[in-house]
């Protein structure tokens, strides 16, 4: 009897043990199943970029791919079997994430992530299969000292359209348009051709594709460039104020003001001869614009400064436009609402070859504003009589 009790014992210490041993296995498998859902593996791209931060993933067994924005999945998809690099670039008051990505059966297609630098998150935009299964893409990022801008084409030899995809007031807009037969060939003018399909994508047509924007108080300037027909325009509040023929560059390169006044200074880059600087001037929010055509020619390069008083008010603004190895410098400043120019002479330094100090060289010519345009206030103070010689002065008084 005590020989089967003691197996009996046996058997169930056995079995107890077998127990905790696959209990302790199953709930270590539920620890690491849950470490691994709260914890994502190392992502297979990671792109952190003023306070933001974008990862990719590929699950290689399922082959789903995940994309993240600060954390949070923003992009999800099945059937992937490869997912590129992350490239940034930074825009006007945002920032653009894009990578490309390959699916199992061999059809690629691009992501864009268009994260807003204002701190709102609802203008932050997702174009998640942009060009899909087009075998060719072109994408560019253009920069002017006022404008960012970048654009996509998606296209193939067999299909008789393109899409466009790009940023439209800060915006990631799309649209189909017809594949013009320059988009196939391998022509010195592709920009051209490029450009032409992105003024018809957003609907600038003739006038081509903006290259600046500007305002002051209720006056708004936009300039645009077409590389077909080498006219640029400038367009003042909605209507064509300026054209210029030859243009091969043309862009709002400064605006000034603060609200007080409105310097507008473009840059004009012509085909054949000297550059260009168009200006117009607003002396006051009720003002009408002064127009000068070109106050430094065959100018390259610009400098201004800007000087304010205890109140953050505008004293003065001035600026010098030169050509780099050239001591002809051209001025330009306004003080008291009132713009003047005139020319100078560049100090050696200006000879330089290091563009940063030749920069420094010519802020340094602007030094102290010149003087106001109106004469000083004199305020007479009337001397007053001598005292009389009869009658002294009080004691305790001081005599003038």
């Amino acid at each position: 009897m005590s020989k089967t009790v003691a197996r009996w014992h046996q058997a169930m210490v056995a079995w107890t043990a077998r127990a905790i041993v696959g209990a302790a296995v199953v709930l270590v498998s539920i620890m690491c199943l849950a470490a691994n859902a709260e914890e994502p593996r190392k992502p297979n791209g990671d792109s952190f970029y003023k306070g933001h931060r974008l990862t990719t993933f590929l699950d290689e067994a399922t082959r789903r791919a995940s994309i993240r924005l600060d954390g949070r999945e923003i992009v999800a998809k099945a059937d992937i079997a490869q997912i590129g690099q992350i490239t940034t670039a930074e825009l006007a008051t945002s920032i653009l994430f894009y990578l490309h990505v390959k699916t199992v059966a061999g059809c690629g297609s691009y992501v864009f992530v268009q994260v807003s630098l204002l701190g709102d998150a609802g203008k932050n935009e997702v174009l998640s299969d942009f060009g899909a299964c087009n075998d060719r893409l072109t994408l560019a990022l253009q920069r002017r000292p006022t404008w960012t801008t970048w654009y996509a084409i998606a296209f193939r030899d067999d299909r008789a359209t393109a899409r466009i995809a790009l940023s439209k007031d800060e915006r990631l807009f799309t649209r189909d348009v017809r594949a013009r037969p320059c988009l196939f060939t391998t022509t010195s003018k592709k920009d051209e051709c490029h450009q032409a399909m992105i003024a018809e994508a957003i609907g600038s047509g003739n006038l081509g594709l903006p290259t600046g924007a500007g305002a002051f108080a209720d006056q708004k300037i936009v300039t645009f460039l077409n590389l077909s027909t080498g006219k640029a325009t400038l367009q003042l509040n909605g209507r064509v104020f300026r054209t210029f023929d030859n243009a091969k560059d043309f862009y709002l390169a400064n605006v000034n003001g603060d609200g007080q006044f409105g310097p507008f200074i473009f840059f004009l880059k012509q085909a054949t001869g000297c550059s260009m600087r168009p200006l117009i001037f607003f002396a006051g929010q009720a003002s009408q614009p002064e127009v000068i055509t070109d106050f430094a020619p065959c100018t390259d390069e610009m400098v201004r400064q800007t000087r304010k008083n205890k109140d953050n008010t505008i004293q003065s603004w001035s600026g010098i436009a030169f050509h780099p190895g050239e001591r002809l410098g051209y001025t330009v400043s306004v003080i008291d609402n009132k713009l003047s120019m005139g020319t100078t002479t560049l100090p050696a330094c200006i000879i330089d070859t290091d563009k940063a100090r030749i920069s420094r060289c010519a802020l340094d010519a602007l030094g102290a504003p010149p003087p106001s345009p109106q004469p000083p206030q004199i305020k007479v103070i009337p001397t007053p009589p001598p005292p009389s010689r009869a009658s002294p002065p009080t004691p305790g008084t001081l005599g003038i």
